[in-house]
């Protein structure tokens, strides 16, 4: 699409963290194109008020909704209210939506609305990951919203504002019903023969038959287990390995915390000091090296459990299987 306008076709995405922030933080990168149909160098959304374009900024602790609303960050350019400018309709990993208004030529309001249904309710998708298309889906003339899920399914949202409404330089803003099953995830199969988790998908008239087809990819993650060909004395070595490791990871976790906790309090106590600024990257890598990282380097004991755990773990790699992981490519084609 072209974000600000220059009659040239840009790259618009979302993501998952970065570094340079004190916190995990979803922000919205673009590649802006050329007369050439070559890019620049990606750089990151600002808002109109000159901040990095996020749904949440208060961000301090990353906890909960504050910061699942913001990371894997999934955009969709989009005029949503009909005013002419392209807008920004946002998923996120908690499975929510978000607008930011467009102001045109690549800017945006910095303040994002939460998508509700026509009931007031926020639409949110039963898995994580939301993954919004905007198309007209039902081809009734207006904006429907289509969305993948990590488990599997596809649903859709549709918008139910009258057509009849007057007219020019009216905000077209769609009214939509809560999210419907459009497409439920198929039955987990071991030969890979369905789309399975982590959907992301694409609508358009793939088979050239006048109807939207929904092209999807997924995400595919197995083996790591044990094998099925051990031999009762291999399994026996096995199930000891195992059990080996659990008891390890305990007592590495038990000489760690310790230290965790320090650094815990002493993140604490740099951001009382730093009050409203934010601590850079630097700031806390030198705070974990100090209360971490240089401590547990000297600390025999959790020395000997690290030992112990690469050990325990190289004697489970014996009997597991190799672990894989990707993702493949489907087409729903409508009927």
């Amino acid at each position: 699409m072209d974000l600000n306008g220059d009659g040239f076709n840009d790259i618009l995405s979302g993501c998952y963290s970065q570094s340079g922030h004190s916190a995990m933080v979803g922000s919205y990168w673009v590649l802006y194109g050329d007369k050439e149909g070559k890019f620049a160098k990606p750089v990151e959304l600002m808002g109109t008020d000159g901040k990095l374009l996020q749904v949440v900024h208060d961000l301090k602790g990353s906890a909960g909704d504050r910061l699942t609303q913001n990371i894997c960050s999934r955009p969709f350019a989009v005029d949503w209210n009909g005013n002419g400018h392209l807008d920004i309709v946002a998923g996120n990993f908690e499975g929510s939506f978000f607008v930011f208004t467009g102001e045109g030529k690549g800017k945006f309001a910095p303040k994002a609305a939460q998508l509700m249904d026509t009931e007031g309710k926020a639409l949110k998708i039963s898995g994580v990951h939301s993954d919004p298309f905007i198309i007209d889906w039902d081809n009734d003339g207006d904006l429907d919203l289509l969305t993948g899920s990590s488990d599997g399914n596809i649903y859709w949202a549709e918008n139910v504002r009258s057509r009849d409404e007057k007219v020019t330089g009216a905000d077209r803003t769609p009214e939509l019903t809560a999210l419907k099953l459009l497409i439920k995830a198929p039955a987990a199969s071991k030969d890979a023969r369905a789309p399975s988790y982590g959907l992301r998908i694409w609508a358009a008239d793939i088979t050239g038959d006048g109807k939207l087809d929904i092209l999807v990819g997924d995400t595919f993650h197995g083996g790591g287990g044990m094998r099925t060909d051990l031999t009762a004395e291999e399994k026996a070595a096995y199930e000891k390995a195992d059990a080996d490791y659990q008891l390890v990871m305990k007592d590495y976790q038990a000489a760690q915390k310790p230290y965790n906790d320090a650094y815990q309090a002493a993140l604490k106590e740099a951001r009382e000091k730093a009050g409203d600024k934010e601590l850079s990257q630097d700031q806390l890598r030198a705070i974990y090296k100090e209360h971490v990282t240089d401590k547990m380097a000297k600390d025999e004991k959790v020395q000997a459990a690290l030992t112990r755990m690469r050990e325990t773990s190289a004697a489970l790699n014996k009997f597991r299987t190799p672990a894989v992981s990707g993702g493949n490519l489907w087409v729903y084609e409508q009927k």
